[in-house]
């Protein structure tokens, strides 16, 4: 399983399991919903308490509402790691020594994505099982706590100790740069390609650049043919003087092994001026190809439609010259509607804030000590703009930051 889970434990060796669990599909091929059904059963001879169910799923991103059909309740949704969430219910009833939950019939969980249910694929879910559209097999996937967060059950998730940065599809961006001139004006081609084992249906593509002088010209569409024709090109202002191209494909299912039909743009300043722009000093400009040759491209952004990462690196702010930029990659902030979640592996004096592109700052949600741990904060509705950053800093080094959408 992609992504990590902290239970308190000292290490992996879980203990003699006391609850077995079992999962069954109640259609696992319906193509907007997830619904399992779960059945635990307790091997102990004593009461259990205040047990949780989690269900992991992976790639449907944070845009998912979840609930408990059967008995009726509620289901928490929680981020866990790179693309990797779950779903938790808490069983309002003990399981009685040697018995089973719910009087013995399945716990029935129903999610799907929000707020149009686009697809859902069960088969890559972390919890799913295969065997369990036909009927119920243990759910080895599927985690069962106690109410001090203590394994009960079989688990043998593998963990591989990072969060999870792409999901299975194997999304990336292929680019090249066509001008000959790429100091006074640039023609830019970007496929999509799809190089893993799972379709993914519905995609955006964002090649950011700078504006420095603010006199560029609107992008010109140089070739948007039939075949790319279900691509919805847009010029977005993301703060300051950075931009992006924005390439939609809301109604495109990108088969492994495919690529997307080829957008080609151009970016120019008024009056084709060599001294308002030059390509160098775009974001998504370095290492891309040049002509014909198109290289993989990690400076160009792939986002699926709830606007979950799946390709690239977004460019991060232009800090004071005092404040520089942590290069350790690891993933310390995490953001689910206006819940922030904040992994500290280090007590210190934290600073967490909303800046615009230049690094001025806009909100200030946090400022204090932080123990190791993880942290949660409720982001003001004023800070959510589109275009601005959210910024973990300690002391005058940035340790994360995220473009909000």
């Amino acid at each position: 399983m992609p992504g990590f889970v902290d239970y308190g434990q000292s290490g992996w060796a879980a203990p003699e399991p006391s609850v077995e669990a079992f999962i069954y599909y109640e259609n696992a091929y319906e193509t907007t919903w997830a619904r399992p059904r779960i059945k635990l059963h307790n091997l102990t001879g004593q009461y259990i308490y205040g047990a949780r169910i989690r269900y992991y799923y992976s790639g449907e991103g944070s845009a998912v509402a979840a609930e408990s059909w059967y008995p009726k309740g509620p289901v928490s949704l929680v981020h866990d790691a790179g693309d990797v969430y779950y779903a938790e219910y808490a069983l309002a009833e003990p399981i009685p020594p040697h018995g089973y939950a719910n009087n013995g019939s399945a716990i029935q969980i129903g999610l799907h994505r929000t707020p149009d249910y686009k697809p859902w694929k069960i088969q890559d879910d972390p919890s799913y099982e295969h065997g369990s559209a036909y009927g119920y097999v243990e759910a080895k996937g599927v985690v069962v706590l106690n109410s001090r967060g203590e394994m009960l059950n079989g688990w043998n998730c593998v963990d591989d100790g990072m969060p999870a940065t792409t999901p299975a599809s194997g999304i990336r961006a292929l680019a090249a740069e066509e001008s000959n001139e790429p100091w006074k004006n640039s023609t830019i081609a970007i496929y999509v390609e799809n190089n893993g084992s799972d379709s993914i249906s519905g995609f955006e593509a964002r090649y950011y650049y700078r504006d420095a002088t603010g006199t560029m010209e609107p992008p010109d569409w140089y070739y948007l043919g039939p075949d790319t024709a279900s691509a919805i090109p847009s010029k977005v202002a993301a703060g300051g003087n950075l931009y992006y191209v924005s390439l939609v494909y809301n109604n495109v299912v990108l088969k492994p092994g495919k690529r997307s039909a080829a957008v080609k743009f151009g970016l120019h300043a008024q009056g084709w001026s060599e001294s308002a722009y030059s390509a160098s000093d775009d974001p998504s400009h370095h290492g891309i190809g040049t002509g014909q040759n198109l290289l993989v491209a990690d400076s160009v952004v792939v986002l699926d439609l709830n606007g979950n990462l799946l390709w690239g690196k977004v460019p991060r702010p232009n800090f004071q010259n005092n404040v520089v930029a942590s290069d350790s990659g690891a993933n310390r902030v995490t953001r689910v509607g206006d819940m922030v979640y904040v992994n500290i592996d280090q007590t210190g004096y934290y600073y967490l804030e909303v800046v615009d592109a230049f690094g001025t700052l806009k909100n200030r949600i946090f400022e204090g000590t932080w123990n190791v741990g993880e942290h949660t904060v409720q982001m003001p509705a004023s800070a959510m703009k589109a275009g601005r950053y959210i910024v973990l800093r300690r002391g005058n080094t940035i340790l994360n930051w995220q473009l909000l959408k």
